[in-house]
């Protein structure tokens, strides 16, 4: 994903897949925390995003399985690369669809493009686990603006342009 980290305080390094209002530290903090949650464990402390964590694993209690913090990847022919990633949270009705959930602490949307690539690619590798599965949905929940916004997955094209873009931005430049 492209999160440049040319704004004041928002300090993003490789490899980190949203820009913590808090800093990294606290983006970390809130994801393991997220993690304890679901897993019934207790917090060392109270954060305000603690409620909204609640709240989306209130909103999935009804699912047929859950699972947090799980590793994917999807193969790509063309390019011919994997992409890999973790998934904070997927709630599966096993006759109905498959959500993917992605808690974000950013202060604003303005990397809601990268986000919804990043969830797109969970999307597809959850429906070729699940492949009797007739949809994925996306969620990205902001725990910071109390608010959750829901998508569709984009198609594997735009997945793999945007593969293709990373690998070789001059090939994809000189073919518009």
């Amino acid at each position: 994903m492209n999160l440049s980290s040319e704004d004041e305080g928002y300090g993003v390094s490789e490899g980190v897949d949203e820009v913590a209002e808090g800093g990294m530290a606290h983006g970390t903090k809130i994801h393991e925390d997220a993690r304890r949650m679901y897993l019934g464990m207790p917090l060392q402390s109270e954060e305000r995003e603690h409620a909204a964590i609640r709240e989306v694993l209130d909103s999935i209690s009804d699912a047929d399985a859950t699972y947090a913090e799980i590793e994917c990847s999807l193969p790509l022919d063309d390019p011919e690369v994997t992409l890999r990633g973790v998934i904070d949270l997927m709630a599966v009705y096993f006759h109905d669809r498959v959500e993917i959930h992605d808690y974000k602490t950013d202060s604003s949307d303005r990397f809601e493009p990268e986000y919804r690539i990043q969830l797109s690619v969970y999307a597809h590798a959850a429906m070729r686990h699940f492949h009797n599965i007739p949809r994925a949905v996306c969620i990205i929940d902001y725990l910071n603006q109390e608010r959750r916004v829901v998508f569709e997955p984009l198609p594997m094209e735009d997945i793999e342009k945007r593969a293709r873009m990373v690998l070789n931005p001059t090939d994809v430049e000189s073919n518009r």
